[in-house]
């Protein structure tokens, strides 16, 4: 298997899923082949021939008020981790979505002497209108080794990122590192980590906005 693409969700995004699941050319008509995993649910759809695996893990939204560390992103991330069978792997939101020609871009690179994959992402639903949030303005993003942190507002971009969970990563590198058991900030603490092990020697870099993320502020704490 070239590439792992892991999800968390909760049910009442499912639908977003599966449709994730279709942008990728892996969807199928099977709604309920779930198989129970600690808090909640796994599922994977994989293209065995082309080397393309996502799994989903699906658990109730975590709750401030009764904390469980069982639910938050950090611990669901090295859930689906640790049932990679991906050389690569690599995190999608469910409502986010891959460029149409994800496979084709991407996988050919998923190869032993790769430790990176970077590329362009598109971000909506940061900026503001009159003071409001607003879905319709892309604000354009770059994820590469070439950055030593997170900023804003460099080399053209609004945002600029050194790897983290979005671009794939050698899985072995991924599995050293690990996720903390946060729910809101693992996605920067293990981007950090990962910069500082010296892992990623060898990057190969795609010109092309690769992912679409879709931000939005109205979504309730724990979705």
């Amino acid at each position: 298997m070239k590439l792992t693409l892991s999800v968390t969700t909760i049910p009442s995004r499912l639908e977003k899923l599966y449709g994730l699941v279709d942008s990728f050319a892996l969807g199928d008509d099977c709604r309920s082949d779930w198989k129970e995993h600690e808090q909640g649910h796994i599922r994977t759809w994989a293209d065995d021939e082309a080397g393309l695996e996502l799994i989903a893990y699906c658990t109730e939204p975590y709750d401030d008020a009764k904390p469980d560390p069982r639910l938050t992103f950090g611990h669901k991330r090295n859930v689906l981790l640790a049932l990679a069978r991906g050389y690569m792997v690599s995190s999608f939101d469910d409502d986010d979505r891959p460029h149409p020609n994800y496979r084709e871009l991407i996988l050919p690179h998923c190869h032993e002497g790769v430790d990176v994959i970077g590329y362009k992402v598109a971000c909506y639903g940061y900026a503001q209108t009159n003071g409001q949030f607003d879905p319709s303005i892309m604000e354009p993003a770059d994820v590469s080794i070439k950055y030593d942190g997170w900023y804003n507002d460099r080399n053209g971009f609004k945002y600029v990122r050194c790897p983290h969970h979005i671009v794939p990563v050698r899985a072995e590198h991924v599995r050293a590192i690990g996720f903390k058991p946060m729910h809101h900030g693992e996605d920067h603490e293990y981007s950090i980590r990962l910069r500082d092990s010296g892992l990623l020697r060898k990057e190969v870099y795609i010109d092309e906005f690769c992912y679409v993320y879709l931000y939005n502020a109205k979504k309730k704490k724990g979705e």
